[in-house]
């Protein structure tokens, strides 16, 4: 043996030394011929804790290299150097890794070392605002629960990023909820958070029978533009006084005449009665409207209306005794029901004092004691048998020739004359009129 593989030897010795301090048994895993006998090299260490790559071992029997092989593979200081370090502040642990998911723990608190995660998996419940704690795949809310939509989401609410819909607002309605006969067929309403169908039918144009006063309207829903027409036959220009218009309908008749005076008798100057052919008398020419039968109607309240001319007169001719003029006006404007057997309903300020005209207009000047047509209603009619001394009615015109005196009438004859406002009067109230 030369000196040279002494020396070989030698160090191959101290090496083989080495290794069996720091590596373990240096009986090899195989004899040289044996495929066996191969190991992984340093190389093979850094590798795998750099990049996580497998290794690759010789395969077949050791064979001795043909030239001396350079310098290869890492120092121990190079693979400590990648070797994990220790990381108390950091370190994971198994709660901190999906179950049944390795890792290598970095914690000297007993964690060190390959370890396998014990962090559940979780997913959102629809039904619960409970998080558990877990880990839990990314989703988005509304796949979590469908529920989770703008129509499911009140008006001017944001929940979880979803706006509510305009059309969706509190129906809570705690005092006056709508039922379905308070809203028009066909449609729905919700009340309550519950949908109501209507029930309640449009309501349509209406007409009245012919004359009727009242026209019932029957349930419904009237929206605008629908009318109620009432409707009368009789409503027509013919059968409206001239120059007045009614409910839209303008009279074309003719302005009213003159009723008839009702004398048919002439008399020459010594009264005579002679033929009226001729004479131009007013039994000749007979003008103006004969009086309507019945003349008056006596309404069983206290009051007579005159067919003739329409106004209503206080069926007691003598209620307040003889009055001056002053006195004669406020008794008759303070006419009541319940007086002067009146029973028709009647308010103070409804009754006046009637004008010359309309005392004339009750006069019939074919007659005497009274001057007033023949079966009239009225009772205690005072009238005197001394002509235009005694029983005169006040009327509410003042006299032009003196405004200190009225006109009045005598039932004796139909004559009128005029009186001082002092002097006492007799009082026929009257009602209505143009």
């Amino acid at each position: 043996m030369t000196d040279r593989f002494r020396t070989l030897t030698i160090a191959a010795a101290q090496l083989c030394l080495a290794w069996n301090a720091d590596a373990g048994t240096l009986d090899a895993p195989g004899p040289p011929t044996s495929g066996a006998s191969a190991m992984y090299t340093s190389s093979d260490l850094y590798n795998r804790l750099t990049s996580g790559t497998a290794g690759t071992k010789r395969s077949g029997p050791f064979v001795e290299p043909a030239t001396a092989p350079g310098p290869t593979g890492h120092t121990i200081d190079e693979i400590m150097a990648v070797l994990p370090q220790a990381d108390n502040a950091n370190g994971a642990t198994a709660v901190n890794v999906i179950a049944g998911k390795t890792f290598w723990g970095l914690r000297t608190d007993g964690t060190w070392g390959l370890k396998t995660g014990t962090l559940p998996l979780q997913s959102l419940n629809p039904v619960s605002t409970s998080v558990p704690a877990g880990y839990y795949a990314a989703s988005s809310l509304n796949a979590v629960d469908s529920d989770l939509v703008s129509a499911n989401i009140k008006s001017g609410v944001t929940i979880l990023g979803v706006s509510g819909k305009p059309e969706v607002v509190d129906t809570t309605e705690a005092a006056y909820p709508a039922v379905s006969n308070q809203i028009l067929a066909g449609r729905k309403a919700f009340v309550n958070g519950a949908a109501v169908t209507g029930t309640i039918t449009p309501g349509a144009n209406l007409t009245g029978a012919n004359g009727a006063l009242t026209i019932p309207i029957p349930d419904g829903l009237y929206s605008a533009g629908k009318t109620a027409m009432a409707t009368d036959a009789n409503l027509t220009p013919g059968n409206i006084r001239s120059g007045v218009t009614i409910f839209g309908v303008t009279s074309n008749a003719p302005p009213t005449p003159l009723p008839k005076t009702g004398q048919t008798t002439c008399y020459d100057s010594a009264g005579t009665v002679i033929d009226c052919a001729g004479t131009g008398q007013d039994g000749a020419w007979q003008k103006g409207i004969a009086p309507p039968t019945p003349r008056f109607t006596d309404n069983n309240n206290g009051t007579v209306t005159d067919n003739a001319t329409g106004l209503v007169w206080l069926k007691n001719a003598n209620c307040f005794g003889a009055v001056n003029w002053a006195t004669s006006l406020s008794s008759a404007n303070g006419l009541t029901n319940g007086y002067c057997g009146l029973t028709d309903g009647s308010t103070a300020g409804q009754w006046r004092l009637p004008n010359l005209k309309e005392l004339q207009s009750l006069a019939d000047f074919t007659r005497m004691i009274p001057a007033l047509p023949s079966n009239n209603p009225f009772i205690n009619i005072q009238y005197d048998s001394i002509p235009n001394i005694a029983s005169p009615y006040w009327s509410a015109n003042s006299y032009a020739g003196s405004n200190d005196s009225a006109w009045y009438i005598l039932w004796y004859n139909g004559n009128f004359g005029a009186h001082p406002k002092y002097a006492a009067c007799y009082i026929w109230p009257v009602r209505g009129g143009q």
